[in-house]
């Protein structure tokens, strides 16, 4: 048994997850409990937008401030279609960083839909030309 320290509720071991650098191998907090605090941290943290930026910089190397350039540079608009960007949230219009999956590069903001677009021709000129000829083949 051991008393989870935020709950004080005493459980059996199996209610804890394991931490080789504690002393008896498991974290100080029951599984329920480690639970709701890691929601209300990472909701903390949603509030003040640090976990999308965070991402961002993980991701594709770009801070707070080169999102806010890119914001601006593109009129927060999409870098294709100009649809208005929305940065928070998970809607048709957020904005997503665009990069070649190749070199890493960035190469600028865009709607979730163009993004897609992208993904699905796997970034290949080739084949979003030959969409756009059978575009105007068929029109």
């Amino acid at each position: 048994m051991k008393v989870c320290k935020m709950c004080g509720v005493a459980k059996p071991r199996e209610d804890f997850n394991k931490q080789s650098r504690a002393k008896d191998g498991l974290y100080t907090y029951c599984r329920p409990c480690s639970s709701a605090r890691t929601k209300a941290y990472k909701a903390k943290m949603r509030e003040k937008g640090v976990l999308r930026y965070q991402r961002m910089r993980q991701k594709y190397g770009v801070d707070a401030m080169q999102y806010q350039a890119l914001t601006e540079q593109q009129q927060n608009k999409c870098a294709i279609c100009e649809t208005g960007l929305i940065h928070a949230g998970q809607t048709a219009s957020s904005a997503c960083v665009d990069h070649c999956h190749t070199t890493g590069k960035v190469r600028g903001l865009l709607c979730y839909h163009c993004n897609r677009a992208l993904g699905l021709f796997k970034d290949s000129q080739k084949s979003l030309q030959s969409a756009i000829d059978y575009l105007r083949k068929t029109s």
